[in-house]
């Protein structure tokens, strides 16, 4: 009979087994690029969207392959919000993640999206490793659907087992945003905004004259020599030419023409 003792520590021990840390592992980052919007032309919704990702999006997906280490794909959620905000900010006014205590307003729309990650490995598509990405999707609004699909994707067999497998997930999860894009740029507006009557704005176009920057700012600002500085400098600090010439004779008429009449007019008269 196993004493009461004995029992506690066989618990203990069961117990610490299950929450020790994972024999090694391979952690696989999304790596997402920074696609452009989809190209097609887009309806123009008038409510923004809500990003539903969890919880059929897990932030770390991990899987063992037969003969593999465990593999975990990490940071899946918030790449995949991220790719979806650059697909969709020509459709939806606002793309936002949808968190614990959002509530969407009435007349937003629910994007609603699932997505699991695999690897694959090499076969007669490549070499090399893959990943191979399947989900589904659902565009609601006011309770009814207006749009879903399911879907799947593989990336490029080119990659080694482990964590360049992040850049291949990053490949799929790049080609899931796109599309849904696309599709949900097709999705009619059943609310469009109501035009709003604005005054007429007035425009003149700029004529430049010589440099587009440098010349404006020197027609507006005064020069720092030049004629500008030259006419102070006449009106108060004469010191030559004709303006001196007439001081001088205004306020020390000591010869010429002056002089002599000064001297005629002081001297007496001469006797008979």
């Amino acid at each position: 009979m196993v004493s009461r003792m004995g029992r506690l520590l066989l618990s203990a021990a069961l117990l610490l087994g299950c929450n020790a840390a994972p024999f090694p592992h391979h952690t696989a980052r999304v790596q997402t690029a920074r696609i452009p919007p989809p190209p097609d032309p887009v309806v123009r919704h008038s409510a923004r969207v809500w990003l539903e990702l969890d919880p059929g999006v897990v932030p770390s997906q991990c899987v063992t392959p037969p003969g593999k280490r465990l593999i975990c794909f990490e940071d899946v959620q918030q790449s995949l919000a991220k790719a979806l905000a650059r697909s969709l900010w020509t459709s939806f006014p606002e793309v936002e993640l949808l968190g614990r205590g959002d509530q969407p307003a009435p007349g937003d729309y629910r994007l609603i999206v699932n997505l699991e990650l695999v690897p694959v490995p090499p076969g007669p598509s490549g070499p090399g490793w893959a990943t191979h990405a399947k989900g589904s999707f659902r565009l609601v609004r006011g309770g009814v659907v207006l749009a879903g699909q399911t879907f799947e994707s593989r990336s490029r067999a080119e990659f080694a087992y482990g964590r360049p497998l992040g850049a291949a997930a990053g490949e799929v999860v790049d080609a899931i945003a796109l599309h849904i894009g696309s599709e949900l740029g097709r999705v009619p507006e059943s609310n469009p905004d109501r035009p709003v009557p604005l005054p007429e704005v007035v425009a003149t176009p700029l004529t430049p004259s010589g440099g587009p920057e440098q010349s404006t700012f020197a027609e507006a600002t005064p020069p720092s020599d030049g004629p500008a500085q030259d006419t102070p400098d006449e009106a108060t600090q004469p010191s030559g030419g004709p303006a001196q010439d007439t001081a001088d004779e205004a306020t020390h008429p000591s010869g010429g023409p002056a002089q002599s009449t000064l001297a005629e007019a002081t001297e007496p008269p001469a006797e008979s």
